[in-house]
């Protein structure tokens, strides 16, 4: 059956998660991050601030690398995000999915492939809406080609590749690609005809039409945990996630390149703008950057204090909820709360997934492995 091709198999070139292949790890308690082109804003700063302070790390500020030599200016003209020591952190800068619809993707970052982070905890929902924990994923516009099979531009099948080993990491079991009715063929023949072994068990690739997949969307929002929407139909999808969540984002964003090149925000708009101080979008995009920089206690600390105020009810004023008894506070007051440990509890709370397995319970019982912290 098309509509549920079992394109299941280990990606070449996907490194495994650290706790898993390495037993000695050097931890640090610097996170390094680019300096952004636009000053930090004050609301914005303090807060991180707190949260640092908090977490007992430092920010180490780096300059962004610019273009040397002939090749890596071919490759900035044409799009591609220049290599640099340490992702841009700019969490307060929105761009819109509708961004994706111009085929060269002007206004977004440059990069590879972007991904966005939909993590509802679900207070007072029930049935489809309880508890949503997605990665929307697609290819930059300006790395898909034109597909002479469909008559539509794809991107390359290392990209795709790249993506679904992104899903594997973070141990997401089932993905869909979602395309245009007239491009299912074409995907399906590539990456069956690309390497047989993508039939063996492991993570189950859907490759849905646009028309099926929103179908399925509306009837189960968690129906996948992962997505891989083409560039011009992300909007689409993107929308129909912000709705089935019940608010218009914004979501934390990673823009990748050759590495993680930047660190922003996405949400429904016009555009591209500046937020206001969002808490909650903070606290999940310092999460993710230091994750990706291996503070891995840090980051787990930052999602369990924001999981354990969403449990108790505890929202901002710019959050929705169905819930029948919440307690809206403001964004300053959201940080102060959980630098001030007020989130500390015993009751469980689920993992978020893009920490790779990380942490959880199923790797208590393996083996100790020795961390080395590296002084301040």
């Amino acid at each position: 059956m098309l509509k549920g091709t079992n394109l299941s198999a280990p990606i070449v070139g996907i490194k495994t998660p650290p706790a898993s292949r390495t037993a000695f790890r050097v931890l640090g308690t610097t996170l390094n991050l680019a300096q952004p082109n636009e000053p930090v804003p004050e609301d914005w700063q303090q807060a991180i601030t707190g949260l640092c302070d908090w977490l007992g790390i430092r920010i180490e500020h780096v300059p962004q690398r610019g273009a040397k030599g002939l090749k890596e200016v071919v490759n900035w003209a044409k799009g591609d995000a220049p290599l640099q020591a340490a992702p841009v952190f700019a969490p307060w800068q929105s761009c819109s999915p509708v961004l994706f619809q111009n085929s060269l993707g002007h206004g977004l970052p440059a990069g590879d492939w972007i991904g966005s982070y939909l993590l509802d905890h679900a207070v007072g929902k029930t049935g489809t809406r309880a508890g949503l924990d997605v990665l929307l994923m697609s290819p930059h516009p300006a790395a898909c080609r034109h597909d002479d099979g469909c008559g539509t531009p794809l991107p390359q099948l290392s990209l795709i590749k790249t993506m679904i080993g992104a899903a594997r990491f973070e141990g997401r079991k089932k993905l869909a690609i979602i395309v245009h009715a007239r491009s299912r063929n074409s995907v399906i023949k590539q990456l069956l005809l690309a390497d047989r072994s993508l039939t063996r068990e492991g993570i189950t690739v859907d490759i849905v039409a646009i028309e099926d997949a929103l179908a399925d969307l509306v009837r189960s929002a968690g129906r996948w945990d992962a997505i891989i929407a083409m560039p011009d139909l992300r909007s689409i999808v993107f929308a129909l996630m912000a709705q089935a969540n019940e608010t218009q984002g914004p979501w934390p964003m990673l823009v990748h390149g050759r590495n993680l090149a930047a660190i922003g925000a996405e949400a429904l708009n016009n555009g591209s703008f500046r937020l206001l101080l969002n808490a909650p979008l903070l606290v999940q995009s310092l999460a993710l950057a230091a994750f990706n920089a291996g503070l891995t206690n840090a980051a787990r600390r930052l999602h369990e204090g924001a999981a354990q105020l969403s449990l108790r009810g505890v929202i901002t004023q710019g959050e929705h909820s169905i819930a029948p008894y919440v307690t809206k506070i403001s964004d300053a007051e959201y940080i102060r709360l959980i630098c001030a440990g007020a989130a500390i509890s015993t009751r469980a709370i689920p993992e978020w997934r893009a920490f790779g397995g990380i942490g959880t319970p199923a790797n208590a019982s393996k083996p100790s492995r020795l961390h080395v912290v590296a002084p301040i």
